[in-house]
């Protein structure tokens, strides 16, 4: 297995179960959302080197000595993973924007889909 291979495999079973906010797994895949954006180093999805949706999103395509996330590490992945919740894309939308998804939805005091 390549070291690629193996930081998408641990990506990948990082995202299954179900969602830590509704409870539900859903098929079409599960995000992983930073608990504390301010701690957030790079985004887990690229961190494979294969992309990933937000790998536009510049603040995060690098570490902080430089390095391209897609160089990551198999340790610095799990560390990141570390810093996440597993949710599904739309309690991961309706966490981003602070708005409450629905009313199974396990919500903390901010009424909002954020995982407790």
């Amino acid at each position: 297995m390549t070291l690629r291979q193996e930081k998408a495999a641990i990506i990948a079973d990082a995202k299954q179960g179900p969602c830590e906010c509704c409870g539900k797994s859903w098929p079409a895949g599960m995000d992983l959302a930073h608990k504390d954006k301010d701690q957030k180093i790079a985004n887990v999805s690229g961190m494979n080197g294969g992309g990933g949706s937000h790998q536009s999103t510049v603040k995060h395509m690098t570490f902080p000595d430089g390095r391209p996330v897609g160089d990551a590490t198999v340790k610095e992945v799990e560390e990141e993973i570390e810093k996440c919740y597993r949710l599904c894309k739309s309690c991961h939308f309706c966490r981003d924007k602070g708005i409450k998804c629905h009313p199974q939805a396990i919500l903390d005091d901010l009424a909002t889909c954020t995982p407790s």
